[in-house]
């Protein structure tokens, strides 16, 4: 009850108006929330600590492992290659966007700490910020589970989170401080991004953006180890992270939530065969129905990704899922798509170009997602897409449109 309580008191105060129109080079932010997830913790994590952290590094955060495969990084290599690209400071170019130059110029690039102060640990949060430089102001923040640090009487280690409470709660800390200085219109939550969504459990004041795109997003601890596990060892899993507060159950948090606050709108993506949340371990029915209850403006589509190995279809990118209605794809009740439309045009065109003047969007990464990947997987189809729009925009049909 005292955190919910301290919790509902901080959110508070993003209420403050007086934002600003670009973000400073660092922003701090007072909170005991982070504390209070690791106060939280129980007796059976303190004294099993080992067996929490095995948990977390092989499930949550895999990259802190040290018997990475060889692949991963090779992959951080081009991703960062990508990055230099998008800044300008690297001349080759990834043929898969192939106007890189031109999105060079029109966006900018900034790494932006963000500090929360908490009761007796100081926390530090790398966030990526890509921003257009003139016309409509589209502001892309990226945040990833990697990277960070926190600190304690002036000794500092990397961010070594000891509950999923406390993984989740971070982006929403994060949200919080931005909203000192902007609006956060819409938020994007991939794979075990949705962590963030499971600690809605603990809010008591509404203050998400507006928007939540739930990007082939966990729908919960169990489900993902019905795809992962036989039953016997998935009851294992289920009882291991029950015990040692590594259990998460995004799906009924976020409609719990929905059900009291002035959530606006929800646009679900899912795939057809997502190895991990697709099948028993897809979003329930009665999911969608408690959200379209509350009176959410619900969006929901389901793609097939033709072509492409089933194990991809989890973290492919946005522009390389089209509404395929003839290959199984399943949008009548998503946002209006022409057909071979690209997924991300069609959240280019109706999330980022609204009627406002700004729009900022927060986009949370999964397991595997560092700052840099983010940019090649998330936000590079985006921005893209984005730009193509604003160059040339192309007048819609009825018969374009479902």
């Amino acid at each position: 009850m005292l955190f919910r309580t301290l919790f509902c008191a901080v959110t508070a105060l993003c209420t403050i108006p007086g934002y600003t129109s670009e973000l400073p080079s660092k922003i701090t932010f007072q909170s005991p929330c982070l504390d209070e997830c690791r106060e939280n913790l129980s007796y059976n994590q303190f004294y099993l600590g080992f067996c929490g952290e095995y948990l977390r590094d092989n499930y949550f955060l895999p990259l802190r492992r040290d018997d990475l495969p060889p692949y991963f990084y090779d992959w951080e290599k081009h991703a960062l290659d990508v990055v230099g690209m998008l800044k300008g400071e690297v001349t080759d170019l990834d043929p898969t966007f192939p106007e890189l130059p031109h999105l060079a110029s029109q966006f900018t690039v900034r790494d932006i700490p963000v500090k929360i102060e908490s009761r007796e640990h100081a926390y530090l949060f790398n966030t990526r910020v890509i921003e257009s430089k003139e016309g409509p102001t589209l502001r892309l923040v990226l945040f990833s589970l990697y990277g960070n640090s926190q600190s304690k009487d002036e000794t500092t280690i990397g961010w070594d989170p000891t509950s999923t409470d406390e993984l989740g709660m971070a982006a929403l800390e994060v949200i919080k401080a931005l909203q000192q200085h902007t609006s956060v219109d819409s938020m994007i939550c991939s794979s075990l991004g949705s962590l963030c969504l499971d600690t809605l459990k603990h809010v008591t004041h509404d203050f998400l953006p507006p928007t939540i795109i739930w990007n082939r997003a966990l729908t919960s601890t169990w489900k993902a180890g019905m795809s992962m596990f036989s039953t016997p060892s998935n009851y294992l899993l289920y009882w291991a992270t029950s015990y040692l507060n590594l259990y998460s159950d995004p799906e009924n948090a976020l409609a719990d939530f929905c059900a009291w606050a002035d959530q606006k709108r929800v646009v679900v993506i899912q795939a057809k065969e997502d190895t991990y949340f697709s099948g028993d371990s897809a979003l329930d029915p009665l999911f969608f129905t408690r959200l379209q209850s509350a009176g959410v403006e619900l969006y929901e589509g389901s793609f097939l990704i033709p072509m492409i190995e089933v194990k991809s279809h989890h973290a492919c990118r946005l522009d390389m899922i089209h509404n395929n209605r003839n290959s199984g794809s399943l949008t009548e009740n998503f946002l209006p798509m022409k057909n071979q439309e690209p997924l991300s045009e069609c959240l280019a065109r109706h999330i980022f170009m609204g009627d406002e003047e700004s729009h900022t969007c927060f986009i949370v990464g999964g397991n595997k997602d560092t700052l840099d990947s983010l940019v090649y997987l998330h936000a590079l189809p985006l921005l893209s897409s984005y730009f193509k729009l604003m160059k040339k925009i192309e007048p819609s049909t009825p018969t374009d449109l479902q």
